[in-house]
């Protein structure tokens, strides 16, 4: 019966110990030695600091109790030298209840060595200190008492090995469990595996041993039928990759073949790659740099820009935006060639490099545009030393192949962010700036100011303005008459061109007429202003003013189009002028352009006459009827500086 139970018991030890250690167990004890060696030792080091941590939390405990007993010392001295017994051990007993004081006392040193103590009493593991209690007497501090205070360990001790215990155990079991729970998963993943790949190694040897001795009997097996005995499963696939070694050599003379031919590959992909990669930073360099000059384009430009204003917001600092412009460059490349025109931007780019910090980014806009980021500056004042130093460089001569070039260039600044917060802004105020340098003679430089952006605005505005102008009959034409001062008498008229316009009023010739000349609207303006004025002189002529002179003034734009002959021939055809005179229009036309019609500038391209011939407005007046006899005609009185009172009288253009 007991044997029966035995075996009984037995057949599931051994099938959970065939489960976790295999059939032979030499793997999983040995695994199961060494998890339980190496668990307990981390345990004991894991357990070792947790317990140094405790005792040294427990000690700074009985040290603060022991600092807390000295604020104590003052009351204490005072009811010593009052010898206020009672209170005195009240005082005693109550820091006796503080956590590890054992014994507390205190010493009188004049009065009979008077004692004083209070506490349960003290074990063999005791920490004594010692307060002297102090007193002022006569001006001096006196020790009048000493307090001893007597701590004790032992409940330290007692805990920290209590605790010691606890986590021995609690990481015993854990250790124990974590041992099983790693052998199963071993025998699981590791060791099952092994024992089925050594009997099929088992199964493969005996399989080829066979068929080798039944062949040829005198022949050596070429490997052994059975494996040698007391080999685990480990040694068991040992024994075969030893076995093997020829086998894997090849394989790996044959890797490293494939090797090489794979590194060989590597290598052109390498290469191809360091090519496409060389391309692609070419195209990205062509894409951001000027091909000419190897300068910043404009998109490099706006990069550089907002890198100088983000440091500039953390700096405090300001940043300048120059654009710079060379003057009558249009000259030389269309007299000596784009070559010589392309040397000579090279040439500007080199020194403009030269004028300039190592911190500046230079950048070419296109054409002979230039544009200059000079970051982290105090103030705008800090541009003046560059500008000058550029002006200064740009004006020395220049040797472009056997040419001797001399040019100069006018620049526009604008500074962050005093001036505009982004890079279009500032690049569009300083191309204004630039303009204003231009027309103050060239070779210059201008800063930005808001006056230039508002009649920046209004010339846009007059600008728009003008293309709809004909088309919604704003402009006037006003007559200023012309007297022979000997006779007293009208001899002829001078047509004034005024804009009328709907939301500013009459606008002046000398705020229209440079845009129209610009934009190319004076062309049209002129033709209107021929037919509106022989229209007039027809119907003046058909008043009985048949004689009467009409001057009107053209801009230099419409005598180098080349066809100004036949506008004039055409406004005489509409208005019907030359027939009165017996002639035809094309001949009147002839005579109209060649006497009568006077081409007179303003500056170096504005017509004078169209923009009033003065800078104020000019007065005007309409031929009156002749006059009935006896009525003296009214002669308007002239003005040393050209300025005339206004007339009541003009006329206004078609408007049926």
């Amino acid at each position: 019966m007991s044997s029966r139970m035995s075996r009984s018991m037995s057949r599931p030890t051994s099938r959970l110990g065939e489960f976790l250690f295999g059939r032979d167990k030499r793997i999983g004890r040995r695994l199961i030695v060494l998890i339980i060696a190496f668990s307990s030792l981390i345990t004991l080091l894991i357990s070792a600091a947790q317990l140094a941590l405790e005792y040294r939390n427990l000690r700074g405990d009985l040290e603060r109790t022991l600092d807390g007993v000295s604020l104590h010392v003052p009351s204490l001295a005072r009811s010593v030298w009052d010898f206020d017994e009672q209170k005195i051990q009240l005082t005693l007993d109550a820091l006796a209840q503080l956590p590890h004081i054992a014994r507390i006392g205190v010493a009188t040193i004049e009065n009979g060595n008077k004692r004083w103590q209070a506490g349960p009493g003290a074990g063999p593991n005791v920490e004594n200190r010692s307060y002297p209690l102090h007193h002022e007497v006569n001006g001096k501090q006196k020790v009048i008492a000493t307090l001893t205070v007597v701590a004790s360990i032992d409940g330290i001790y007692r805990q920290v090995a209590g605790h010691a215990i606890s986590i021995v155990l609690g990481n015993a079991l854990k250790t124990f469990f974590v041992a099983l729970f790693m052998v199963a998963l071993f025998r699981r993943l590791v060791t099952g595996r092994l024992e089925a790949l050594a009997g099929k190694l088992q199964q493969r040897l005996t399989g080829v041993a066979a068929p080798a001795q039944s062949s040829d009997a005198a022949a050596p097996p070429v490997l052994p039928a059975r494996l040698p005995p007391g080999l685990d499963e480990l040694d068991a696939v040992d024994w075969m990759l030893e076995r093997t070694t020829a086998d894997l050599a090849a394989a790996v003379a044959g890797m490293r073949q494939l090797n090489a031919e794979l590194a060989t590959q590597v290598e052109k992909k390498d290469a191809a790659l360091r090519q496409r990669q060389a391309a692609e930073d070419t195209i990205k360099f062509i894409a951001f740099h000027d091909n000419l000059t190897d300068l910043p384009n404009q998109l490099l430009a706006e990069d550089r820009f907002s890198q100088a204003v983000a440091y500039a917001d953390r700096e405090q600092a300001k940043v300048a935006l120059l654009f710079l412009d060379l003057d009558n460059f249009k000259t030389i490349n269309d007299s000596l060639g784009h070559t010589v025109g392309d040397g000579l931007i090279r040439e500007v780019a080199t020194r403009v490099r030269e004028c300039v910090r190592e911190t500046d980014s230079v950048c070419r806009r296109g054409g002979d545009e230039f544009l200059v980021i000079l970051p982290d500056l105090p103030e705008p004042d800090a541009t003046a030393p560059i500008l000058v130093k550029l002006m200064e460089r740009l004006t020395n001569p220049m040797e472009i192949g056997s040419h001797e070039l001399h040019t100069t260039a006018s620049v526009g600044v604008a500074i962050y962010p005093d001036d505009g917060a982004d890079f279009d802004t500032l690049m569009k105020k300083a191309e204004t700036a630039m303009y204003r340098a231009k027309e103050a003679g060239r070779n210059t430089y201008r800063f930005f100011d808001a006056q230039m952006n508002v009649e920046a605005v209004e010339q846009l505005r007059l600008r728009n303005g003008l293309r709809r102008a004909l088309e919604r009959d704003e402009f006037v034409l006003h007559y200023q008459p012309q007297i022979d001062l000997t006779s007293d008498a009208l001899i002829g008229v001078e047509a004034l061109i005024r804009w009328n316009h709907p939301e500013l009023g009459m606008i002046p010739p000398g705020r229209f007429i440079p845009i129209a000349e610009d934009s190319g609207l004076i062309v049209p303006i002129s033709e209107w202003v021929l037919r509106e004025a022989s229209r007039q002189a027809a119907a003046w002529a058909r008043q009985g003013l048949a004689g009467l002179v009409v001057a009107v003034n053209l801009s230099g734009v419409h005598f180098k189009r080349g066809n100004l002959e036949q506008s004039v021939i055409r406004a005489l055809e509409e208005s019907s002028l030359g027939a009165g005179h017996g002639q035809a229009p094309e001949a009147v036309g002839r005579e109209a352009v060649h006497r009568r019609f006077r081409h007179r500038l303003f500056q170096p391209v504005l017509p004078q006459a169209l923009r009033g011939g003065q800078t104020q407005d000019r007065p005007v007046l309409r031929p009156r009827p002749r006059q009935r006899p006896g009525r003296r005609r009214h002669r308007p009185r002239h003005h040393p500086d050209g300025a005339q009172p206004r007339p009541d009288h003009h006329r206004r253009g078609r408007r049926e």
